[in-house]
């Protein structure tokens, strides 16, 4: 048969059972929210970390770029610097070189650097 002490019994243990679920539900929704929130951030930070990638990718194409004008600017100066290098060598060269004149009967000679007065 059953006891009037059991049942008091019983609804002690039940009333505890009934205490600690509705602590660990709040202790759950507690978490859940945690959860939510940390996913939150992380998607926040996972699109931070693609928007510094894609600012990254694009600071490298305005890098190489800067560097390719700059090589393509090299290379103008080099074929300036080498074109008038050239003009001049030509410049001189033509000039080392002593003029000629023809003589009356058709025959070049070269022309004395001192002058025949007589």
């Amino acid at each position: 048969m059953i006891h009037l002490e059991q049942i008091r019994q019983l609804e002690i243990k039940i009333n505890k059972a009934v205490d600690l679920i509705r602590i660990l539900k709040e202790e759950n929704q507690a978490l859940k929210r945690t959860i939510d929130s940390s996913q939150n951030r992380m998607q926040e930070l996972e699109k931070m970390v693609s928007e510094f990638k894609n600012d990254q990718d694009e600071i490298e194409k305005l890098i190489l770029r800067a560097l390719k004008n700059l090589d393509n600017l090299e290379d103008e100066i080099i074929y300036t610097e080498n074109k008038e290098e050239i003009e001049n060598n030509t410049e001189d060269e033509q000039n080392k070189v002593e003029p000629t004149t023809q003589s009356k009967d058709g025959k070049k000679n070269e022309e004395n650097k001192e002058l025949d007065i007589f």
